[in-house]
């Protein structure tokens, strides 16, 4: 019986993660590639004896292993020792004791050593040309036969057939050394090779089950909706007996869903077990023979499919009562929108991803206030670039963004949130919260420096604020005085720190002292001080929007507003002082939403909203949503759920290979017109 619960691994490749596992662990399969490749050298050794050759070649053949090969050593040495010589670099060396030519000298050095150690003999002094010889090319040898042994190491060799080793009447003995340091470009080519059948693998699997994925490109440069993708390749790519499938279908149009559901009933006849994960009820009543419901991380219910009503609505609704634990309205309620003046103006809009390639071509729209549009499309067309160059997380290559009529800085989210801009990221995890801060702190992020979070000190404490502030600024303006004092001799002779000896001339190295570190704390204190409320001066007397902000954080205030979102938003935790990485999915999904909401944003830019969350925090994030757009902010839904597009957005904007291709009317789309699109 096989499990398959698929982890990518970011570092590598999507050819290489597919193949992971395939007959063996990436580590044995190394180890056995390395094994047989020691066994071919240790024939060719053998071999170079002649033993089973005649005369003239083994005479050849000895040559060859025992001449050429070290000759090659000798000039590749003198080269990297000229290097290191010009670089000025030290290398330790270590006496290591070989009385005979053999493999054991290398060994003997504990594993951390080798990759930096020069084995050598010393030589008589009057030798110099036998012993700048013998130098190099052992250098050479010994640093790339213990840089490969690190890395054959780290790939499952447990032990390292490596020697570098010398006679005593100088002769030249290298090439055991250099042949077992050829074993690390061999596995390398090895991989490569392994890498280039994958990555042909990976695109006959992706033209199959039509889930367009670049073999070559990094897991770890990869938005969410197309690492899900991948795994999605990867589960397919077994044969199992137990197939867990988490959320596959979040990616995918209805029709790409609808063969995939095709492909997991021709599995399940031919003797497979689906574990089918997800949250929307519609896919669950379509392909499930047996549902079990969870809650808590308990099993509340579950029934087989012939058992549940057979009219469809019902069966949503009596299974979301089971694991939302009450009645859920799975319907979107809101009343007609009541768009106003444009709130967002995107023009001509061009972006790059993180490869290079170009993922947001020529996008032009706008957002009016009191209207949800949405992006619709399969994830990976460039929505996700989309939404970081509106949010300030990424640099356009061209084009304009307005908020309010007001052109923004691109590439500025500080400018962006100011601008009255609140975004719900769809990573949650990596661009929506700090996991280690509390609850009340991820509330705050994006305003901790506003009143009542911020607040300027009291007369009463602005002393020891003053004191306080001066000291931070000052003890590290101080460690850039001194150095400067050291190297521009500003002060007087007597002074001077870098002339002076504290344990003879105690008294005016202090007075120097004393000196540097009041200058450091006046003169940067004050250029600070007056740099923060020059500039604020200055936006006042420009007539710029601009709050106050604070110099001291009311940890009374941080508090009472954690406690009022928390209760506002429902936010489940223990305290406010809860890590919030320790919710679960849907409590830190609404802790972004609160945090965001509080700021009674003019634009919300929400982004897989409700991706990986439970039904009750869907209806909970959908209503809070239309809520905003009653309030009068303009929203820019972005979501691959095509039901979440169509049950939200006022109007529905196309988004394919980073171009917006139609926008209608969310009245007159259908679920395949914009699966077709």
């Amino acid at each position: 019986m096989v499990h398959q619960h698929f982890q990518l691994i970011p570092v590598l490749s999507v050819a290489e993660n597919v193949i992971l596992g395939e007959e063996q662990t990436a580590q044995q399969a190394e180890g056995h590639a390395v094994a047989t490749l020691t066994q071919v050298m240790q024939a060719q050794r053998a071999s170079a004896s002649g033993s089973h050759l005649v005369r003239s070649l083994r005479v050849i053949w000895g040559a060859f292993w025992r001449a050429l090969l070290p000759l090659a050593a000798i000039l590749l040495g003198l080269g990297v020792g000229l290097i290191l010589w010009q670089l000025a670099l030290t290398i330790s060396t270590y006496l290591v004791d070989a009385p005979e030519f053999g493999r054991q000298a290398f060994q003997r050095l504990p594993l951390q050593e080798r990759a930096v150690t020069v084995l050598s003999r010393f030589y008589p002094e009057n030798q110099l040309l036998t012993r700048l010889l013998l130098w190099l090319p052992l250098l050479f040898a010994a640093v790339v036969g213990g840089v490969s042994m690190v890395s054959l190491y780290r790939h499952g060799r447990q032990t390292w057939r490596g020697s570098a080793a010398h006679c005593a009447d100088g002769r030249l003995a290298l090439l055991d050394s250099l042949l077992d340091a050829l074993l690390d470009l061999f596995s390398t080519v090895s991989r490569r090779l392994n890498r280039m059948r994958a990555a042909q693998r990976v695109r006959e699997l992706s033209k199959r089950f039509n889930l367009e994925v670049d073999p070559e490109a990094l897991v770890e440069k990869l938005p969410v909706g197309l690492q899900q993708r991948v795994e999605i390749i990867k589960a397919l790519y077994r044969k199992a007996d137990i197939l867990i499938l988490d959320e596959p279908t979040a990616v995918l149009t209805p029709q790409e869903s609808r063969e995939l559901f095709r492909i997991m009933k021709e599995l399940t006849l031919q003797g497979v077990s689906i574990i089918f994960i997800t949250h929307k009820l519609k896919e669950v009543l379509a392909v499930a023979d047996n549902i079990v419901v969870m809650r808590g991380g308990r099993v509340v219910g579950g029934a087989a499919r012939h058992e549940l009503p057979a009219d469809e609505s019902e069966a949503e609704h009596f299974l979301a009562a089971l694991m939302v634990g009450r009645e859920v309205l799975l319907r979107v309620s809101k009343g007609e929108a009541q768009p106003r003046e444009s709130v967002l103006q995107v023009h001509d809009l061009r972006a790059y991803d993180d490869r290079g390639a170009l993922a947001v071509d020529g996008v032009s729209f706008e957002v009016r206030a009191g209207e949800i549009l949405g992006i619709a499309g399969v994830q990976g067309n460039g929505q996700t670039e989309l939404v970081e160059t509106l949010t300030g997380l990424r640099r356009a290559a061209g084009g304009s963004i307005s908020i309010g009529g007001e052109s923004i800085r691109m590439g500025d989210p500080r400018r962006v949130t100011d601008a009255g801009v609140a975004h719900i990221p769809e990573d949650r995890q990596r661009y929506g919260m700090v996991k280690p801060f509390s609850v009340a702190d991820n509330l705050i992020l994006n305003r901790y420096y506003l009143p009542p979070l911020a607040v300027f000190p009291t007369l009463r404490q602005l002393p020891f604020a003053f004191a306080l502030y001066l000291a931070l600024f000052g003890t590290v303006a101080f460690l850039l005085v001194s150095l400067r004092d050291a190297l521009y001799p500003s002060l007087a002779a007597s002074l001077r720190l870098a002339e002076l000896d504290p344990r003879r001339e105690p008294g005016p190295f202090i007075l120097a002292l004393a000196i540097s570190f009041g200058t450091a704390l006046l003169g940067f204190g004050a250029a600070h001080l007056a740099g923060t409320f020059g500039t604020r001066l200055l936006r006042h007397l420009m007539g710029k929007r601009a709050e106050r902000g604070g110099l001291q954080r009311d940890d009374r205030a941080v508090r009472q507003n954690a406690e009022r979102l928390i209760a506002e938003f429902d936010i489940r935790t223990p305290s406010p002082e809860t890590s919030g990485g320790s919710l679960s999915g849907g409590n830190q999904q609404k802790m972004v939403v609160a945090r965001e909401f509080s700021r009674q944003p003019r634009l919300l830019i929400a982004s897989q909203p409700t991706r990986g969350i439970d039904v009750g925090s869907i209806e909970f994030i959908h209503q809070r949503i239309v809520q905003q757009r009653d309030n009068g902010a303009a929203v820019l839904l972005v979501s691959a759920e095509l039901d979440e597009i169509m049950a939200l957005s006022d109007r529905i904007a196309v988004m394919y290979k980073g171009q917006i291709i139609e926008t209608l009317p969310a009245k007159a789309a259908t679920r395949e017109q914009l699966g077709l699109l």
